[in-house]
């Protein structure tokens, strides 16, 4: 599995999913994650956002389709269950099926302290056999990844205002 080009991949749909409504800004970054994410699959790569409701559709060759977003808040079935997922409302769940494995995206925003979801998150992945290979952070914002055989996990931290943006990317075959 190409965990950069899947944590590549990952960060592209969260940068998506926070933009909102249809505008000549929009339908430009659009081209511009369509350049990026075709070079980084090797494959010819159409987005459409839809503003309304938040959902992001990507069509890749032979007609497959991905679709993020949206008011989708279940994890899939097959979502590793020794990935720790703190407590929370998860909101905009995003799902890429390929033949070399998943990506699942979602996101929850959290009234605890940052330092205090940091430190949770680590203790509870940790304890589910998830090894932590960078943190890198500052003042109100903080990023983990964390790897379990081909697995990864990169869990994003962000204060705004009173909340915590936790955003999870995770990686699995």
């Amino acid at each position: 599995m190409k965990t950069v080009h899947f944590f590549m991949v990952g960060l592209i749909i969260i940068g998506l999913q926070a933009c909102g409504g249809e505008s000549i800004k929009e339908r430009a970054e659009e081209k511009v994650a369509e350049g990026i994410l075709g070079s980084l699959t090797g494959t010819d790569i159409e987005i459409d956002s839809d503003g309304e409701d938040g959902k992001i559709t990507i069509k890749g060759k032979d007609g497959e389709e991905f679709i993020f977003g949206g008011s989708e808040t279940e994890l899939p079935d097959d979502f590793p269950s020794d990935v720790y997922v703190i407590d929370g409302e998860i909101e905009s769940v995003g799902i890429i099926k390929t033949n070399e494995g998943s990506i699942v995206t979602f996101q929850m925003y959290l009234t605890d302290d940052l330092s205090n979801l940091v430190k949770d998150i680590k203790k509870g992945m940790e304890s589910k056999g998830w090894e932590s290979n960078m943190t890198m952070g500052s003042g109100n914002e903080s990023t983990t990844v964390y790897s379990k055989g081909e697995a990864n996990t990169m869990i994003i931290f962000s204060k705004q205002d009173e909340k915590v943006l936790v955003s999870y990317n995770v990686t699995y075959k």
